[in-house]
């Protein structure tokens, strides 16, 4: 997914579409419960950490011997962080409080992807 995503065949209008889905999903799930500021923040940090640890990898020659390695941690890293955030948080309705943080996460990475890789002016 993140390879389509730093790809040249993800246009500005997929982006811009992936991204405003993403927000409606949020909306939709915050109509049922809302999360809670700290868990936004965390989440929005996890998407944004998780976009540079990909830009990092992604420098790395695919010849060094330890390529393999990073690009495992690379995905692992940010599944096992989700899976903790989503271990803390209140058990009513954990699920919507669950693909809200999800959806921050990824809006976290989707906002500094974007920016980061504008076109200058």
């Amino acid at each position: 997914m993140l390879d389509f995503w730093y790809s040249e065949r993800c246009t500005r209008g997929m982006k811009m579409g992936i991204c405003i889905a993403t927000c409606v999903i949020i909306y939709l799930s915050s109509t049922i419960e809302k999360l809670a500021a700290p868990f936004v923040i965390i989440s929005l940090v996890l998407g944004i950490v998780n976009h540079f640890l990909q830009q990092k990898i992604n420098r790395i020659a695919s010849d060094n011997p330890y390529a393999q390695g990073f690009s495992i941690i690379g995905f692992v890293f940010p599944i096992i962080l989700l899976i903790s955030i989503i271990s803390f948080l209140p058990q009513p309705h954990q699920w919507v409080l669950a693909i809200q943080v999800i959806g921050f996460s990824a809006l976290g990475l989707f906002i500094v992807s974007i920016y980061q890789n504008r076109a200058p002016r």
